[in-house]
């Protein structure tokens, strides 16, 4: 069989890139490294803030697959809502150097991920404390 009779087999990078919704033109970085690093980030904030905070780490933690819709600010929780349910607004504001970005600074990342830890727990078991109502 030539090669020219042999069925056209697709590059797996492109096939890749036709799975998701990418830009057209050049990225730097494969998918499933995407979705890793967002597991390990998400996974390492998590922890380290449980770490930080005892009183969080003794919340245990269920993972579900669909959790309730995200409510609009001010709205009234739905009647069906435990009466333990508490949302809380989180927000932490992380400025990136690129110069540090450039460098592989990997000591100033671990530094600002200490910190975004520790605002994220604070903030998390003030909320779980407050008695006043979101």
């Amino acid at each position: 069989m030539d090669s020219e009779d042999a069925p056209e087999v697709a590059d797996p990078v492109e096939a890749l890139n036709a799975s998701v919704d990418r830009p057209e033109g050049p990225w730097v970085m494969p998918r499933e490294y995407d979705i890793g690093g967002v597991r390990w980030f998400s996974d390492a904030s998590r922890e380290l803030a449980r770490a930080l905070h005892p009183l969080l780490a003794q919340v245990t933690r269920e993972e579900l697959a669909e959790g309730p819709p995200p409510q609009t600010e001010g709205a009234p929780l739905p009647e069906e809502a435990s009466s333990l349910y508490r949302p809380m607004a989180i927000r932490h504001e992380w400025t990136v150097s690129i110069e540090d970005v450039a460098a592989f600074n990997r000591d100033q990342f671990l530094a600002d991920l200490y910190a975004l830890a520790d605002s994220m727990g604070g903030q998390m078991v003030r909320g779980m404390l407050s008695t006043s109502p979101p």
